[in-house]
């Protein structure tokens, strides 16, 4: 666990460099708006259709194996684009491809990573395992990285992605003291048929369907408020950038805290008091943004609702892995994501939308109405003897409370 740690530190501060580097790139490449959108519309579209397949892959691999090169070829793509940039070659179609191929390979490292960890602590350990892990990756890649990221770029172009391509290669080398982990199928059939299998699992599984349903709504909710905040800071608040910068950092010290906490709540609240509290405080607090707009309000608010989203990263990971069977970690981790990730997209054109017709504060209202329906509906579904059910029969092939 300490390697693991070790490593998702490094190359956090690595992936930080790179989400503050790659637009820079982008914008010094163009000034067309919808030309820079590509390089992030790259990225998305890797993980809407790379997800499926890379968690059924997952499942067939050694898993150990499969980040340790997923690692070493992300590191070689970032100092690849570093030598393009040196050389004075990089273009934005050669951006838009690398930011597309490097997703796609992250897209497995991610599916590898979640599938991974069940494998390496205890169960009863994983809420602590996923609290280190996000608070560390919270902490690198979005307060250490990007600042550390736009100060490089200011330096050499250049330089920030050499440094992201060695940061993955030194992760490779801590990821390599993991003891080996054997493929969780054994069995290879279609690959179309195992994708449905996981699917199948998951939609069938009353706790996993629910959870699921609630992270899509919730990170549609959080990017209907997040794609226009900037704006809510400059023409609400009458702030400038500099404070819209700092409520992001307030944000993530949230989330970082939040991360923390969550194996220390549930011993004390219970993991359905945690799980339903945290998808509620994620959203609901938001709504004074409508009510009072207050630069302290508002970072206030924010703080709150980055606890409620490390509580609720946690507490859901963790539950994932827990009732799970380990020959379909990686088919389900890859499902749960995509429900996520496609949520998020439509959530931009929402958030959007309800501001030029409602103004402003209109997304941060819908957000926080939304999340406490969320949890009123969910649950029913979520009280601690469903949950506790869904765990004891984690290991059979046919999953609990089907419907």
């Amino acid at each position: 666990m300490n390697s693991l740690l070790a490593a998702s530190g490094i190359s956090g501060i690595g992936d930080g460099l790179r989400q503050a580097a790659i637009p820079l790139l982008a914008a010094t490449l163009t000034r067309s708006p919808s030309a820079v959108a590509a390089v992030a519309v790259a990225q998305t579209l890797s993980w809407l259709l790379i997800s499926m397949p890379a968690g059924a892959l997952v499942d067939r691999w050694d898993r150990r194996r499969t980040i340790l090169i997923v690692n070493v070829v992300r590191g070689l793509l970032m100092l690849a684009l570093g030598a393009l940039v040196v050389s004075g070659t990089a273009t934005l179609p050669l951006l838009v491809v690398l930011a597309f191929v490097f997703a796609s390979v992250e897209v497995v490292s991610d599916a590898t990573a979640q599938a991974l960890l069940p494998a390496i602590v205890a169960r009863s350990d994983l809420e602590w395992a996923n609290g280190r892990l996000f608070a560390l990756q919270t902490g690198t890649a979005q307060f250490v990285g990007p600042p550390l990221g736009g100060l490089l770029f200011a330096v050499s172009r250049s330089v920030p992605f050499l440094v992201d391509g060695v940061s993955f290669l030194a992760a490779t080398v801590l990821l390599r003291r993991i003891r080996r982990t054997p493929p969780a199928e054994t069995i290879h059939g279609r690959l179309g048929t195992r994708i449905v299998e996981g699917l199948r699992f998951l939609l069938r599984h009353r706790v996993l369907r629910v959870v699921a349903l609630m992270s899509g709504f919730g990170n549609l909710m959080l990017q209907t408020f997040a794609s226009v905040f900037v704006l809510y800071v400059l023409e609400e608040l009458h702030s400038s950038a500099v404070v819209y910068g700092i409520l992001l950092a307030v944000l993530a010290a949230g989330v970082t805290v939040g991360s923390l906490l969550a194996p220390r709540a549930k011993r004390r609240f219970g993991e359905t008091a945690v799980l339903v509290g945290g998808a509620g405080m994620l959203g609901v607090p938001l709504g004074a943004l409508a009510i009072v707009p207050n630069v302290v309000v508002t970072g206030v608010a924010v703080f709150l609702s980055g606890l409620g989203m490390g509580l609720w990263q946690v507490m859901s990971s963790s539950l994932r892995q827990a009732v799970t069977p380990d020959r379909l970690l990686g088919r389900v981790m890859a499902s749960y994501r995509l429900v996520g990730r496609g949520a998020s997209s439509l959530g931009g054109v929402l958030g959007g939308a309800l501001a030029a017709v409602f103004g402003l504060r209109a997304p941060s209202l819908a957000c926080a109405l939304g999340m406490l329906v969320v949890v009123v509906l969910a649950f029913p579904a979520l009280r601690p003897r469903v949950v506790a059910e869904a765990r004891e029969v984690v290991d059979l092939d046919v999953p609990p409370s089907s419907a």
